[in-house]
Parts: C-alpha cells; structure tokens; sequence
C-alpha cells in the first residue's frame, strides 16, 4: 500500500510540474533586470483598467521587468521608431517600415487581417460626391503621422481649395456624434465596416487606401534573442492574445496575432514618411 502511495504522489507532482511549464518557461525573461517597454497605441485614459491588467499579469508570469507604455504623448511613441529607440512597439505599418528597414527592428507578430483607410461621408448631405467637393468643408481624422491622416492629406493635394483638417481624440466617436462638425471622416475600414453594417443606406465612401499588412509588434534589435523569443511566445499564447484583444480589435474584427516576416513590412511601405522624417 505504500509503495502504491509513493507512485500516486510522484504521478500527481509529475501533473502538477507540466502543469506549470508554460508560467516557467515564460518566467526566464524575469532574470534580465534591464527595464523593457511595451509601447501600445492607446490612450489611457480610454483603457483605465487594462494598463494595470496588462502589467500584472506580465509579472505574475515571470516579466517583472516590462513597463507598458501608452501614446497619450503621441510625439514620443513617434520619435522612438522614428530614431529607432529602444523598445517593443505596436507599430502602423509605415512606422513598422521604417524601423525595420532602417535600424533592422525585428517584426515579431502582425494582425492577421489587412488594413485599409477610407474617407467617408453621409448620404444625406447631396453636396458631397468625391473628394474635391470637401474644399472648405471641415473632415476629421487622427493624429499625423498616422495613416488615416497621411491618406487624407494626399487625396486634398489635388484640391484646388483645401478642406479643413481637425484632429480628433476619436474618429469613431465623431462618426455617431450628432452634432460633429466634421463633414467628412477618414477613417480606417474596420471602423467603417462596423457602421456601415449598422447603417448600410447611411454611409458613402469618397475614397479608399490601398490594403496593407496590419499593425505589428515589433522590437528593437538590441533585445536579447532569449527575451525576444520569450516575449514573442507569450504574446502569441492564447493568455497573451486574450490580454491585449482589446487593443487588437481596434484595428480588426476578430484580432489574431500570426507570426510576421520582415518581407512583411517592405521599404515601400515607409515612402510616405519621407518628407516628414527625412
């Protein structure tokens, strides 16, 4: 009887440790004291309760040493990838571009799913046709240099009369507010996807980006290939992917993070940031 004892108790040890594999293996990242932020485009403010989520359950499996960063200082989360800083981002695919192709950052994980931009506007008002007909008309986007902004600023080149540009806290905000001073939006497709499926006669698209790879976790290529590797699993786990769902499902129905290929993120898709950032 208890010899039998014995060989229940190691059996149920046994369950226990390969229980626990996955909060060992991602815990070796703990043993490199060296601070690393996690750079998330997204405003705090907008996601009160998931900073403190993010961080604790990070260290409750072994990454003590990661700060989440937010973009409530837009400029900064900007210029890291811009002077290629240290870090790992949630980068647009154009900063992504650029980070990779100029300082060799290592694109980690995409969005599975394509990104595209539209500028938009309602049915309802009959004097609006295409995009030359925003001339003195007010139309809403995001913060430069994003891509929604870059889309909207080379669609009014053409103009002989500029549109007027506001930057929105929310585009998708502006789009249900009632009184918005904004007769056109540019906006990702995701977002104009949700409300044109909501208000299909209400909505109209002027024009449409091309689609690109979507935003990517990205890191600077002085980190540690242990780390990197450590990070890069966790992130891709199902606990991972269930954390950050809320960030990723601003960019796409459905979010998963898939593996991401340098090729992934071609110089061609930095251009646009030339003759700002050069």
């Amino acid at each position: 009887m208890l010899k039998l004892f014995k060989k229940i108790l190691v059996l149920w040890l046994a369950i226990q440790t390969g229980l626990g594999y996955s909060t060992a293996s991602f815990a070796q990242t703990s043993n490199n004291s060296t601070m690393l932020r996690l750079f998330l485009p997204i405003r705090s403010a907008d996601f009160p309760q998931l900073i403190e989520t993010l961080e604790g359950k990070f260290s409750e499996y072994g990454f003590e040493n990661i700060k989440i960063a937010t973009t409530d200082d837009w400029h900064n989360f900007q210029q890291g990838l811009r002077h290629g800083r240290a870090g790992v981002y949630l980068a647009p695919p154009h900063f992504a571009a650029w980070a990779i192709n100029k300082y060799n950052f290592l694109p980690l994980l995409k969005i599975s799913k394509p990104l595209s931009y539209v500028i938009t506007t309602t049915r309802a008002d009959l004097s609006l046709f295409e995009v030359n007909d925003l001339a003195g008309r007010t139309v809403c986007t995001s913060n430069p240099l994003n891509l929604d902004y870059l889309l909207l600023n080379q669609a009014l080149k053409k103009s002989i009369r500029s549109a007027k540009i506001e930057i929105v806290d929310s585009v998708e905000q502006q789009m249900q507010q009632p009184g918005t001073p904004c007769a056109a939006f540019s906006v990702s497709l995701h977002i104009f996807d949700k409300f044109a499926l909501s208000q299909s006669d209400r909505w109209i698209r002027l024009q449409q980006s091309e689609r690109q790879n979507n935003y990517v976790f990205v890191a600077h290529p002085e980190i540690s290939p242990d780390q990197i590797s450590n990070i890069r699993d966790y992130l891709s786990s199902d606990i991972g992917q269930q954390l950050l769902s809320p960030v990723l499902e601003l960019f796409a129905n459905d979010a998963r993070l898939i593996p991401a290929r340098v090729e992934d993120y071609p110089n061609t898709y930095s251009k646009i940031l030339d003759r700002y950032w050069q």
